[in-house]
């Protein structure tokens, strides 16, 4: 299934009362990943050939793998291979959205399939444990869809002190990129985008660098320039980068720098605007870049195509690190050694940073 198609099935899951059968989702794990192996290894797939589940987003905190399957639930496994534990499940009566950890919580959303507003719109709670294990405890909650997806960015994040996700409302033509403080303030709203019922919605690619957040909004059309957008994340205060030509997707952020892409292109622009944006890679052919990335304090970690490449920062060869992701990269997280790379919306591998063209 494309990320578009997925992104219509989060929104429709947000504005939707359906109920899906109830099929518990099954695994196929490996026991024993060596984190400081030079291939690429299998970690965890769905045993589910009729493609009742997907997995939806991941993240990675201290020696465990979170991520959550839409409708079923929310999990944790070690991070080199083991046992997966669930979080919490509702075994398709409710929808799961979203992972995100900071220094000391995983983060996700539960949304019932009616709430209040109408039996077409759900009620969702912003849940949280701590990365230890323990109790699962309410943030926030009401009667809001939680985008955590948008198109092919995640809006997702947990910062040191708050929760941010895109939130939709019954019968409103905007989402609203919203902070949800911890321990349980008030919400605040902090950037609004439009959909337009005649195009659909307009694309958004959102990097988080508390305290601060970066949006790129693009013409849903192509080809445009997309409005570079900085906000601070506590204030709601925003101001606009100048753009330049052609739609360039911001897709990470490091102590210096934002990274963008563009159709055949990796750019880097500083945050504090002193330059212009220069070219770190260019791309030939049929190769272009999807806008999803992390980086290190070395290099870039993208996704051309099917394969997972890295760009040294300081200039220098693009990488291969794997081939072969069949049917595409759906999100990436990193740790010291290792990219986790989730692809098919079915399997979760490991690359090694240091890997060549390494193929399982």
């Amino acid at each position: 299934m494309s990320k578009t198609l997925l992104t219509l099935f989060v929104i429709a899951a947000a504005g939707c009362g359906g109920e899906p059968p109830f099929y518990p989702p099954k695994f196929r794990t490996s026991l024993n990943v060596q984190g400081s192996g030079q291939q690429r290894t299998f970690l965890i797939g769905l045993d589910d050939p009729e493609y009742r589940h997907q997995f939806d987003q991941m993240a990675v905190a201290g020696n465990f793998l979170y991520f959550n399957i839409p409708w079923y639930g929310v999990y944790r496994m070690p991070k080199y291979g083991g046992e997966v534990q669930p979080i919490e499940e509702a075994n398709g009566i409710e929808d799961f959205r979203g992972i995100a950890t900071n220094e000391t919580d995983v983060y996700w959303a539960r949304m019932s399939s009616f709430g209040s507003a109408g039996p077409d719109f759900p009620h969702s709670r912003l849940r949280r444990q701590a990365l230890g294990g323990g109790s699962v405890q309410t943030v926030a909650e009401g009667d809001i869809g939680i985008v955590a997806s948008w198109l092919d960015a995640r809006a997702f994040h947990a910062g040191a002190d708050a929760l941010y996700s895109a939130v939709s409302y019954p019968q409103k033509d905007y989402v609203d990129l919203t902070r949800f403080p911890v321990d349980g303030g008030t919400s605040k709203i902090l950037w609004r985008l439009t959909i337009d019922p005649s195009s659909g919605p307009a694309p958004a690619y959102f990097v988080f660098d508390d305290p601060l957040a970066y949006i790129s909004s693009c013409d849903p059309i192509g080809g445009a320039a997309c409005a570079l957008t900085r906000i601070d994340v506590r204030t709601g205060a925003s101001d606009t980068f100048s753009t330049t030509a052609g739609p360039q997707e911001v897709v990470a952020v490091d102590a210096t720098d934002l990274y963008l892409v563009s159709a055949h292109q990796l750019l880097r622009r500083p945050k504090d605007r002193a330059g212009d944006a220069t070219v770190l890679a260019s791309f030939e052919g049929n190769q272009w870049p999807t806008p999803m990335a992390v980086v290190d304090d070395d290099d870039v970690f993208l996704i051309l195509n099917q394969s997972l490449v890295s760009v040294p920062k300081s200039g220098g060869t693009t990488r291969t690190l794997t081939t072969g992701l069949e049917g595409g990269a759906d999100a990436l997280a990193q740790d010291e050694r290792n990219i986790f790379v989730m692809y098919d919306w079915m399997s979760i591998d490991i690359v090694p940073k240091t890997s060549v063209a390494a193929i399982p």
